[in-house]
C-alpha cells in the first residue's frame, strides 16, 4: 500500500523499531457502549494526536464512520490517544492524516482504533452494533486508499460519465442504450482513463462483504482516494446503468461490476437481487470476510426474509 507525503515525512523520523506495548484501554459496556475518537487539530506532517470518548450506543454525539480495508496490520506509525501511545498500521494512519482538520477535532469511528482488537470478547460484543454505528454516522467515509494509478482522472471520468448519463436519461427515459449513452458524450475507449477507473475500482475495498452493510445504511456516503472525492451513489449510478447496458464490455472496463454489484444489492435492485438471506449469501460468494460467521452479520441487516 502507497503512503502519502505526510506520512512518510513522518515515518522516515521514527525507530525502525517500537516495542509492542498494548493500549491501555478503558473497559467498556461492550454491548451497549462504543468508543468515538476525537482527533485532534494539527499541521501538516504533525503526529496524530486524539481522545478516545466512550459513549452509549443509543445517544452518540454526531461523528463520522470509516469504511476501508485493512490491509498489512503492520505498524508504521502512531497516535498518541489519552497520553498514551497506540500503534497503527499504514490504512488506518494514511486515514487519519488524510481527514485530520487544522482547526478544529474531528470525531471518528475508525474499528481498528475505537474497538480493542487484543480483546475478542470485546470484539464479538461489537459486531452486532455495526448496524448502528453505520447507521447513526452523519456522514461514511470510504477510504479507498492514497492517491495512486492517477486516481483524480480516475474520479475525473466518474463525474463525466454521469453528466452523459443524465443527458442520455433526460432525452431517452432512465434505461438508455450504450448507443445513446456514447450520443450523449460518454467517453469512448479510446479514453485511457477508463484503464485508470479500473485501476481504483481493483482495490480491495470493493472486495470486502461488510462494505455491503456500511454503505447501505449510510446517511451519506464519500469516496476517498488521497485527496480526491466523490459521492458513493454517483459511481453506484453510474456502475449500475454501465451493467445494464453491458458497456462495461466496450469500453474494456470488466472492474466496473464489482461496484455495480455493491449498488444492487446495497440499494436491493430487484431486477437483480434475491433480497432473502441464502439470496445475500449467493449473490456475494467472492466478496471478502474472515469466516462465515462474519458473512451474515454483514448481511442479516439487509436481507429480508430467510
Amino acid at each position: 500500500m502507497a503512503i502519502c507525503e505526510e506520512q512518510a515525512s513522518y515515518i522516515d523520523k521514527q525507530p525502525r523499531t517500537q516495542p509492542a506495548v498494548e493500549f491501555p484501554y478503558e473497559d467498556i459496556q461492550a454491548t451497549t457502549q462504543i468508543r468515538i475518537l476525537e482527533l485532534l487539530p494539527a499541521g501538516h506532517g504533525d503526529p496524530l494526536k486524539g481522545r478516545l470518548v466512550v459513549e452509549a450506543s443509543n445517544s452518540l454525539g454526531p461523528f463520522e464512520a470509516v469504511s476501508y480495508c485493512w490491509g498489512p496490520r503492520e505498524a508504521v506509525d502512531n497516535i498518541e490517544c489519552n497520553g498514551k501511545s497506540l500503534h497503527i498500521n499504514a490504512a488506518v494512519s494514511g486515514i487519519l492524516r488524510q481527514f485530520r482538520r487544522p482547526d478544529d477535532p474531528h470525531r471518528l469511528w475508525v474499528d481498528a482504533i475505537c474497538i480493542n482488537q487484543s480483546l475478542k470478547s470485546e470484539k464479538d460484543a461489537q459486531v452486532p452494533l455495526m448496524r448502528d454505528i453505520y447507521s447513526k454516522a452523519s456522514r461514511v467515509r470510504i477510504w479507498l486508499g492514497q492517491d495512486e494509478e492517477r486516481s483524480g482522472e480516475a474520479f475525473d471520468l466518474i463525474q463525466e460519465t454521469c453528466n452523459a448519463i443524465t443527458r442520455a436519461q433526460e432525452k431517452h427515459g432512465p434505461q438508455p442504450t450504450l448507443a445513446q449513452l456514447f450520443a450523449c458524450d460518454l467517453p469512448t475507449n479510446r479514453d485511457d482513463r477508463w484503464t485508470t477507473l479500473n485501476a481504483l475500482l481493483n482495490r480491495p475495498w470493493f472486495q470486502r462483504t461488510w462494505i455491503l452493510q456500511e454503505v447501505s445504511l449510510a446517511q451519506t456516503a464519500l469516496l476517498h482516494s488521497g485527496p480526491h472525492t466523490c459521492p458513493w451513489p454517483t459511481l453506484a449510478h453510474i456502475s449500475t446503468i454501465l451493467f445494464h447496458t453491458q458497456a462495461h464490455n466496450a469500453l474494456n472496463t470488466f472492474a466496473i461490476t464489482y461496484a455495480a454489484r455493491i449498488a444492487m444489492i446495497a440499494f436491493q435492485d430487484a431486477r437483480t437481487v434475491d433480497k432473502t438471506l441464502a439470496g445475500l449469501l449467493i449473490a456475494t460468494v467472492g466478496l471478502g470476510v474472515s469466516n462465515l460467521r462474519d458473512r451474515v452479520y454483514a448481511l442479516l441487516g439487509l436481507a429480508g426474509g430467510v
